[in-house]
């Protein structure tokens, strides 16, 4: 029978115990760090929670695929230690997911006050242009930055749209809520 890796030793299977002990750790310290979190961060969390769940079920297959003979007692005891982290996973990679919603909720709403900054401060820059001139010279001026204001307003509505399909945004904040003083 063909097998795509070689069967585990029972010290094969007593590493990954080991890999996720320390990775669980790993998680724990990060999300002590969530409020800060980069986008880097928030990447590496994510596979590094992805991985989490990858060996704890490698662990537990592996432990069936043992092959004969074996001690039972060790065994069993490897069995038992895959049962004891496996709540401590669930714990982190439910923070996990709680904090990777936080960043994305506090990453929309920066994305939507730059949006909106923007917006702000081209729609300054064609009212100081009318003081300064007459309609006729502002016109090719005018209509570019109305293009743009409009380009500026459709990335916005494209980007809050999302947030309305995701809810947190939707719900907690209303675009004016958002607009730069």
């Amino acid at each position: 029978m063909f097998f795509w890796r070689s069967r585990p030793t029972i010290e094969d299977i007593q590493a990954h115990i080991d890999e996720i002990h320390l990775r669980v750790t790993e998680l724990d310290r990060a999300l002590e760090r969530a409020p800060q979190m980069s986008l880097m961060d928030a990447a590496w969390i994510g596979r590094a929670t992805y991985r989490l769940g990858t060996y704890l079920g490698t662990c537990a297959a592996d432990t069936r695929r043992v092959p004969d003979p074996v001690d039972r007692e060790k065994l069993d005891g490897l069995l038992q230690q895959v049962r004891d982290i496996t709540p401590a996973v669930i714990s982190v990679c439910d923070r996990t997911a709680r904090a990777k919603a936080d960043f994305e909720r506090l990453l929309i709403i920066s994305i939507v006050r730059i949006q909106l900054r923007s917006v702000a401060s081209q729609q300054r820059a064609f009212s100081d242009a009318l003081l300064n001139r007459s309609p006729e010279e502002l016109r090719p001026e005018g209509e570019q930055i109305a293009n743009r204001i409009l380009v500026t307003f459709d990335q916005l509505l494209a980007v809050y749209g999302i947030t309305l399909q995701g809810g947190p945004l939707a719900v907690e904040h209303d675009v004016r809520d958002l607009i730069p003083m």
